[in-house]
């Protein structure tokens, strides 16, 4: 990574991407990659060069963002949110010039710009109340809103991501997480296919599973804005008189704390059926299935109680092989650990304790596996199931490997990407 470098513009053939760059000295220097992948933004220049058209409009607010530093100290282990007929407020204790970030949503109108600090300091608190003071601010910005999504995540050897591909509203804070888990998805894959490891098809994959979750959080978070900042007269009093009450029930359940939280650390995502989630044969009839995120559940390795997602938290493939430890053909497991070496790691789970497997005692996690009778479960790098079946026959197993990862270890790189599991809360 290079802070301060630009791109200019660049040309895609059949065999790469030719850009030139310029560097913060002012050099201009050309540059040739096998891929390109657009993380620059709503503004994105890889985009606007690839010709994908970004589809949507603007919102008629805007966020005014500022640091400051408040007379009344808060909790700052908490993000606070005042709701009033005018508007939103939000502030926390993640200022990078002061120690409070404020985020106010209001009307928006262009060419306004932050405004006076007589401004912000009225704003935040008219909206709270009176409760946040700010004696000074170090920093403000005022950005507009978009709700727009491409047309499509990949144009030949060129990829979108991020903001580059989806932007939106603030509501439910989901712009992170998105990106995010765009760079978990297509990271492990490019780094695969630029190796020779897999095949093209699998970069495919990519816009087939990610754009889906991109428009489903568009929808999610439009809706939410509209309540936030739906400005008709009921609606306003509604608001008002109806957050306050509706807080303290969300947060006194159990089971809407779980779902919230679900829903902003997008534990809900799964990805379709396809070549990169696999249902084999015999089925599974319980369990996470393919294209959903293995859940995190109890473990013991070597006797140490632990959580399922760390116990396979390696950057590789990861085979949970469930059942006892003598139903597994040793040989053709050494014959696949040969031809795939680092590129699958494999683990055994079942009841009985053991010093070189993962251990379940009270049976509690294989049944949430459904893998009572035997199980094989392929987990990807990104933490998603990308291959599960029933029983203890590895041919099915084997024909997926084959083709997903046909290049085997001849080709293979020394490791894949870190990436992220599970949810990324903002």
């Amino acid at each position: 990574m290079e802070w301060g470098a630009e791109l200019l513009s660049y040309r895609a053939d059949q065999a790469g991407v030719s850009g030139t760059v310029r560097r913060p000295d002012g050099r201009m220097e050309l540059v040739r990659a096998r891929y390109l992948v657009g993380c620059d933004g709503a503004g994105s220049t890889v985009r606007r060069h690839a010709g994908v058209a970004f589809k949507g409009g603007a919102y008629r607010r805007s966020v005014l963002l500022a640091d400051v530093d408040i007379d009344e100290e808060l909790p700052s282990d908490a993000a606070h949110v005042f709701v009033g007929p005018d508007g939103v407020l939000v502030i926390f204790a993640a200022g990078e010039h002061a120690r409070w970030r404020l985020l106010l949503v209001e009307e928006h109108r262009p060419g306004r710009t932050a405004g006076p600090e007589a401004e912000v300091r009225a704003a935040a608190e008219g909206l709270s109340a009176g409760r946040v003071r700010a004696h000074q601010v170090a920093w403000k910005a005022r950005i507009p809103l978009q709700h727009r999504l491409a047309a499509t995540f990949r144009s030949g050897r060129v990829f979108l991501a991020g903001d580059a591909a989806h932007v939106h509203s603030p509501a439910g804070a989901q712009g992170m997480n998105t990106g995010i888990q765009d760079a978990s998805n297509l990271g492990w894959k490019l780094a695969l296919a630029a190796q020779g490891v897999a095949s093209e098809a699998l970069l495919d994959t990519y816009g087939a599973e990610r754009r889906p979750v991109a428009r489903a959080v568009l929808a999610l978070t439009h809706l939410a804005f509209w309540v936030e900042t739906a400005d008709s007269f009921p609606i306003r009093r509604a608001r008002a008189a109806l957050a306050p009450l509706a807080v303290p029930v969300a947060l006194r359940y159990a089971w809407l704390r779980t779902l919230g939280f679900r829903i902003a650390g997008q534990l809900w995502v799964r990805y379709p059926r396809g070549p990169a989630a696999v249902e084999g044969l015999p089925r599974l009839r319980r369990g996470p299935a393919a294209g959903r995120r293995l859940p995190d559940l109890p473990v013991r390795a070597g006797g140490v109680p632990c959580r399922l997602q760390h116990a396979l938290a390696t950057p590789a493939f990861q085979l949970l092989l469930c059942g006892p430890q003598g139903a597994w053909q040793q040989q053709r497991l050494a014959r696949l650990q040969a031809r795939y070496g680092r590129l699958v790691a494999v683990h055994r789970l079942g009841t009985e304790p053991s010093a070189t497997a993962l251990c379940d005692p009270g049976g509690g996690t294989l049944a949430r596996l459904g893998a009572r009778n035997g199980a094989q479960y392929l987990v990807r790098p990104d933490g998603h199931v990308g291959y599960r079946c029933a029983g203890f026959d590895l041919d099915g197993l084997e024909r997926h490997l084959a083709r997903s990862l046909p290049g085997g270890s001849g080709h293979q790189p020394t490791t894949l990407p870190v990436v992220t599991r599970g949810g990324t809360a903002q």
